[in-house]
């Protein structure tokens, strides 16, 4: 999804779309997003259906050395994308760093909790690590979401970011006598600036 919507977010403006084709990123963003809360759910509601089932881990040796494998990967992952997401503004990427991320958060939860099953023998920390790593799944949601949603609304860029654009203007002073109605915002990776 996010390699087809950075692909077409790149599409130039065309007569039905003046002003290109960047929120479809933000739409692909919005469906990772969801589908990322919706993973955290599923680990809640896992989490507590094992518990009152009272059903132990099989074998939590491999998955230790699994999860220790996915973790370092994961993190890695997580950080090249969110470098080039921010660099290159692609909100897509962001999120996806954001997939990875979690899976950092939720392996480390899910390690901690099988070396401690591997100890006392009690699986309860397997279901007591579902809901922690459930909860800051969905919370690790909350700014992509907001981020998209800023995006689909047309939110204003940043302050210093229109501070810049005042001090270009600014600078071709005697040529331009009056700037007003600014209006500014994001798609996709592109930046919309318009003012008379």
């Amino acid at each position: 999804i996010n390699l087809v919507s950075i692909r077409k977010s790149a599409d130039p403006p065309d007569k039905t779309h003046p002003y290109g084709h960047g929120k479809i990123e933000s739409l692909a963003s919005a469906f990772q997003g969801l589908i990322i809360a919706g993973t955290g759910v599923w680990i809640i509601v896992e989490s507590i259906r094992r518990y009152f089932s009272g059903r132990g881990l099989a074998r939590p040796g491999a998955g230790i050395a699994i999860m220790v494998l996915s973790v370092i990967v994961s993190h890695f992952a997580a950080r090249k994308l969110e470098e080039v997401g921010k660099r290159t503004g692609s909100l897509a990427l962001v999120a996806d760093s954001l997939h990875f991320k979690t899976d950092v958060y939720s392996g480390s939860g899910i390690l901690i909790a099988l070396l401690l099953v591997t100890l006392t023998k009690n699986s309860v920390f397997d279901s007591i690590a579902g809901l922690i790593v459930g909860v800051l799944v969905i919370k690790a949601t909350f700014p992509l979401l907001k981020g998209v949603m800023d995006d689909l609304l047309d939110r204003e860029l940043p302050e210093e970011t229109i501070e810049r654009i005042n001090d270009i203007i600014g600078r071709h002073k005697p040529m331009v006598v009056n700037v007003h109605a600014m209006r500014t915002r994001r798609a996709g990776a592109m930046q919309h600036i318009d003012f008379h």
